[in-house]
């Protein structure tokens, strides 16, 4: 997890954005980052399928260059976006980062 979010963080200085209010906490099989006390993004790094919950719309995702899944009931989020390497989430990243500095 540590690793992941010091990626997340790599990515996000390469992008002109500020990482000293970023943190990360493991609840359960999920990785959450939050900016200052809100939640950026929640990622499931175990098991067979790893993907990133986030509240962007479908259209949003599929215009980043995603693949959009609709995630369980239980996870309560508006998308799912699978992944093999977080660098491919570059963009998503940047962008929930955006959205939460606004």
């Amino acid at each position: 997890e540590e690793q992941v979010f010091e990626t997340i963080k790599m990515i996000l200085r390469m992008n002109h954005c500020e990482v000293e209010n970023l943190s990360f906490k493991t609840v359960g099989k999920y990785l959450t980052i939050y900016l200052k006390s809100r939640v950026m993004m929640r990622l499931k790094l175990t098991g067979r399928k790893h993907y990133v919950l986030t509240y962007l719309s479908q259209a949003e995702v599929e215009a980043l260059g995603l693949v959009f899944d609709t995630p369980a009931k239980s996870e309560a989020y508006t998308s799912r976006v699978q992944f093999t390497s977080i660098a491919v989430l570059e963009a998503q990243i940047v962008e929930l980062y955006n959205r939460l500095v606004k």
